[in-house]
């Protein structure tokens, strides 16, 4: 059986040494909390943090007495990262609390992150998600007598672009492209001046026209 070699009392002083170092210089705001949540230590910029957080926040922003309050939370059960948001002079933060292990004492670490710049990410990539679905759902009309499919500027496509187009049912609006509108007029004896005009708006806008998004 293999001897274990436990470290000595230097040992662990010299290995909590180097953890106060590196908490010192963590850029994020850090604490240590005891096992009732009171704040037996924090780093600099916990301490920036903290006295640049107003008594008290308002309309679901935290101050001082919000987050010392999950600091309690915390020590007395196992919070999962808690996001929380913070406002200033015309401009809000979006920060995350993430809550360590306790040691044998009972105290915890805390980190608190700043996820903005996530948040503002996951805002965009949201709105981009909602403005494709909304592009997605608009009726595309199609000509009901050659197939000729209709662009956002108004233009019509070849006739029976169609049934190239892959489009689902429910987005399909039916009505006529002018050439075909053209010839539905010359059957039903309305005047050669309307189909006139007809054929000379058809020409312009159907004929070589590519598919929508094509």
């Amino acid at each position: 059986m293999e001897k274990v070699v436990r470290p000595g009392p230097g040992a662990w002083l010299q290995a909590r040494r180097l953890r106060s170092a590196a908490f010192t210089r963590l850029a994020d705001p850090g604490y240590l909390i005891s096992p009732r949540g009171d704040i037996l230590e924090a780093n600099p910029a916990g301490r920036d943090f903290l006295e640049a957080l107003p008594p008290r926040g308002c309309q679901g922003s935290v101050g001082r007495q919000e987050l010392l309050e999950l600091f309690r939370r915390a020590a007395t059960g196992r919070l999962e990262p808690s996001p929380f948001r913070v406002d200033g002079p015309g401009t809000s933060h979006y920060f995350e609390a993430r809550f360590g292990q306790a040691d044998p004492e009972g105290r915890k670490s805390v980190l608190l992150s700043d996820v903005s710049i996530w948040k503002k990410a996951l805002a965009e990539k949201d709105l981009l998600i909602r403005v494709i679905r909304s592009e997605a759902d608009k009726p595309v009309a199609v000509c009901a007598r050659c197939g000729a499919v209709k662009d956002e500027e108004g233009q019509w496509s070849r006739p029976g672009a169609l049934a190239q187009a892959g489009l689902p049912q429910n987005r399909l609006t039916h009505g006529l492209c002018q050439i075909c509108l053209a010839e539905e007029l010359g059957h039903a004896g309305l005047g050669e001046s309307a189909i006139a005009a007809a054929l000379v708006q058809g020409r312009h806008q159907t004929r070589g026209q590519e598919l929508p998004g094509g």
